[in-house]
């Protein structure tokens, strides 16, 4: 597991934190958010995250969700905003083709992959 905390879907199964010190802060997460353009009108983009809210904590929904291995999260466009910007900022150098914090990135030819003798 990716994420910081176990899967409920599979509890038995330790993340990538809990398999060694040097990992106690790896976060690799999945999520979805709606996005808007910034010159959205604000009462367009409450209307939408209140409609958002309700949906989110419908029974139905958070089954479905769960059933994907997935959680649902709700937060305030501010806190959205907030979010992006941290998970732009934290895979900035590895999108830049430098590996992140933590990362080593290794390149290697074809050959070494079908043949590790190499």
């Amino acid at each position: 597991m990716t994420t910081p905390e176990r899967s409920a879907s599979a509890p038995n199964i330790p993340t990538v934190r809990e398999t060694g010190p040097e990992l106690a802060k790896f976060d690799v997460s999945s999520w979805f958010g709606i996005f808007l353009p910034k010159s959205a009108p604000a009462p367009v983009v409450d209307a939408l995250n209140k409609e958002i809210k309700v949906f989110l904590e419908r029974e139905d929904i958070k089954k479905n969700i769960a059933a994907m291995g997935a959680r649902t999260d709700y937060g305030t466009p501010q806190q959205f905003s907030d979010f992006v910007q941290a998970e732009t900022t934290k895979f900035a150098p590895s999108s830049a083709g430098r590996p992140a914090d933590g990362c080593e990135l290794r390149l290697r030819r074809r050959e070494e992959i079908e043949n590790p003798a190499l």
